[in-house]
């Protein structure tokens, strides 16, 4: 299995719905596995889009989930 069919919680990919997995490879196909998330402060991070699909995102628990999980530290453009 590849890490592309690992969530970055370390399950297999995981998701409930396939047209929403579908739809979610097709966003990480034209956009790219990651997204820059942002949260009030300034402090960015790469989160995985399988993640946020399967997870939802908040940012007052994104520090702890990225350091937990391992994402990238991100400068925005």
């Amino acid at each position: 299995m590849s890490k592309h069919e690992l969530c970055a919680c370390g399950k297999p990919l995981h998701y409930q719905n396939a047209r929403t997995e579908a739809f979610v490879r097709m966003v990480i196909r034209r956009q790219g596995e990651d997204v820059l998330v942002t949260i009030p402060g300034g402090q960015s991070w790469w989160v995985p889009r399988h993640f946020i699909a399967l997870h939802g995102i908040s940012t007052d628990t994104l520090p702890a989930v990225a350091k937990r999980y391992g994402f990238r530290l991100g400068v925005p453009d």
